[in-house]
């Protein structure tokens, strides 16, 4: 599997990993010869023409700074574990707020929908946040997306608003912890 400095969460059937300039560059190009490089079989995942355009606009600018923080400012992959592929993939845009909060965009692959690998995603990656003193996510869809408002309903998301034709969302992690919601942790596997 990909070595990316070992930061990584594992849960159940994913292995999630972000991506440092090199492998961005590479993945962004292509997918394909990425999945060949890190020893990944390849299922048709790419990035769409929007999320490349963040990429290159965005992410690569950011990433190039060598910033102590870079995982805030690339692309995570996940990886089911079982099979080995990309099944999608999700960005923070940016660092934690002075709110402790941060925000995520994400995208899971049309072949791998539909089988609770986001909201498995959101699971460790709550873990994860918590570690770093983020209390909470908040994500957008638009209001057509109906299958991304099911996916943040099912992980927990609150909505907050709907704005300029999106619906806002936030997911309180101490809240969640309160309910017991990570008492099964053992599931996920954090390390760095």
């Amino acid at each position: 599997m990909v070595n990316h400095d070992k930061i990584s969460i594992k849960t159940k059937r994913l292995k999630i990993e972000p991506l440092r300039l090199n492998s961005l560059l590479l993945i962004t190009e292509s997918a394909y010869l990425y999945s060949r490089v890190h020893h990944l079989e390849y299922r048709g995942f790419s990035f769409d023409e929007e999320t490349r355009t963040v990429i290159k606009d965005e992410l690569i600018p950011k990433l190039s700074n060598n910033s102590d923080k870079w995982y805030y400012h690339t692309m995570w992959l996940i990886i089911e574990l079982s099979s080995n592929v990309i099944v999608g993939s999700f960005c923070f845009y940016g660092e934690p707020n002075s709110k402790n909060e941060i925000e995520i965009g994400y995208g899971i692959s049309p072949g791998f929908q539909n089988n609770g690998f986001m909201s498995e995603v959101f699971g460790g990656l709550s873990i994860w946040a918590i570690k770093r003193k983020i209390y909470y996510i908040v994500a957008r869809c638009d209001r057509s997306n109906i299958a991304s408002f099911k996916v943040l309903i099912k992980s927990g998301f609150d909505l907050l608003d709907t704005r300029d034709n999106l619906y806002h969302w936030k997911l309180s992690l101490m809240e969640l912890n309160s309910l017991g919601w990570f008492t099964t942790s053992s599931e996920f596997n954090n390390t760095e």
